[in-house]
């Protein structure tokens, strides 16, 4: 049922902190956000389970919104977005997950912290879509905007950079939402182009007998290589501004991995020539003299 208030402008009041470690969380915005239905923004995504990104800029890059399965039957997750922070481009507005399973009819509970949110669904859809999110108490969105090599490569766990607040009597509302970004997600199809790119690669570069032709397409392949990396990249973050950061790298990479391997004359195997502090004087594989 469309709630009766979704027509017209609503209101969301808000607290936005930032969190750094070893002092008090630190303001940056506290307010009342007042929008139409025009300043949402909802993004499909096709792939791993169809569902709409429902989402409202709240101050500056940040924006907070709904993951939208069009089923909550066990639930559904809110979250928080900085969109414009330096890492932006390799973390999509950071990593934000805030799940609300049903308490009684409508009503939804926040898992982690407390709050409490009434949902009403949209008369525009076939589907059990949600129109509107009503905060019956106060909740609290989190996010972490650092990108995903900070826990990977080092001993930093998931953890808030900013949460906001939001207060009770705001509300979210969808329908009739003035901006759709339809979006087809290729990254798994980027990503297993560029699997079937590298295994082949490295079988032709290690079975060929063909030495003249490695020799001839040592160059092409790694350019190929490196260029496949900076279109998976740019197709996982769908923000352009990615390239700023990961093609220096793929560039250096490539450069290095041309400037410091050959093509064993003897052999045929691809053979790293010289490290960042030695140079290799014979083939590791057969023992050959490496010609300069």
């Amino acid at each position: 049922m469309l709630a009766p208030w979704a027509a017209r402008a609503q209101t969301i009041d808000y607290e936005l902190y930032e969190l750094r470690s070893n002092s008090a969380p630190i303001l940056l915005s506290s307010g009342t956000r007042t929008y139409t239905a025009k300043d949402i923004v909802i993004q499909e995504h096709r792939l791993r389970g169809r569902f709409l990104d429902k989402g409202l800029q709240i101050y500056g890059g940040f924006s907070a919104g709904v993951s939208d399965f069009r089923d909550t039957t066990y639930g559904f997750g809110m979250w928080l977005k900085d969109r414009d922070s330096f890492w932006a481009p390799i973390s999509g507005g950071g990593f934000s997950w805030d799940w609300f399973y049903p308490e009684r009819g409508n009503d939804f509970r926040k898992l982690q912290g407390t709050g409490l949110v009434r949902v009403s669904y949209s008369s525009e859809s076939a589907y059990k879509e949600i129109g509107s999110i009503e905060v019956l108490q106060d909740i609290t969105l989190r996010v972490d905007t650092r990108p995903w090599f900070f826990f990977v490569f080092g001993k930093t766990t998931w953890g808030e950079t900013h949460r906001m607040v939001v207060k009770k009597g705001s509300a979210f509302s969808f329908n009739g939402a003035g901006t759709m970004k339809p979006r087809s997600d290729l990254s798994p199809f980027i990503l297993i182009a560029l699997l079937v790119w590298v295994i082949g690669d490295i079988g032709f570069f290690r079975f060929s007998k063909n030495i003249e032709l490695k020799k001839r397409l040592r160059t092409a392949s790694a350019i190929g290589t490196g260029s496949m990396f900076i279109l998976f990249f740019l197709v996982l973050s769908d923000q352009p501004r990615i390239l700023l950061f990961v093609t220096p790298l793929v560039a250096l990479s490539t450069y290095r991995g041309l400037r410091h391997t050959a093509i064993c004359n003897a052999c045929g195997r691809k053979i790293f020539v010289s490290g960042w502090f030695s140079k290799r004087t014979h083939c590791r594989f057969c023992s050959a003299k490496i010609s300069n």
